[in-house]
C-alpha cells in the first residue's frame, strides 16, 4: 500500500479515537447535568439525530447512479432493492453501536420516552 494512503488511514483512525473519547466524555457529563425534564424532552430526538448522521445520503447516491448511466427507473429499482428499511436500520444500528453504548452508560435509556424512541427506531431490542 502506498505510504500516502497508509498515512491517511492512520490519521483517520487517530481522529476516530479522539472523537470517541470526546463524545463519550461529553455525554457522560452532559446527560447527568440536564434536568429530568430536559432529558425527557431531548431524549426522544436522539435516534433521529443518529439516523441523520448515519443514514445513506439517498439524493447523492441517486445522482451517482444517474451519472453512471442509469435511467430514472433503474435508479429507483437499485435504490429500492439496495436500501430496504431493514438493511438501513441494521447498518445504522451497527454504525451507532459505540454511541448507543455511551447512552446506556450515561443512563439515558433509563428514561421511558428515550428508551421507547430508541426501540421504535430499531436501534435497540
Amino acid at each position: 500500500m502506498p505510504e500516502g494512503i497508509r498515512e491517511t488511514v492512520a490519521d483517520h483512525a487517530d481522529d476516530e479515537t479522539k472523537h470517541h473519547a470526546y463524545f463519550s466524555t461529553l455525554l457522560r457529563y452532559l446527560w447527568p447535568a440536564m434536568t429530568r425534564q430536559e432529558q425527557e424532552l431531548a431524549g426522544p430526538y436522539i435516534p433521529r439525530l443518529i439516523f441523520a448522521f448515519l443514514e445513506p445520503d439517498y439524493p447523492s447516491i441517486a445522482l451517482g447512479l444517474t451519472a453512471a448511466g442509469l435511467n430514472p427507473e433503474e435508479v429507483e429499482q437499485v435504490m429500492t432493492e439496495t436500501y430496504t428499511h431493514e438493511i438501513v436500520v441494521e447498518d445504522v444500528r451497527r454504525g451507532a453501536a459505540p454511541t448507543l453504548q455511551y447512552f446506556v452508560e450515561a443512563g439515558a435509556l433509563e428514561h421511558n420516552a428515550t428508551h421507547e424512541a430508541f426501540q421504535e427506531a430499531g436501534l435497540i431490542p
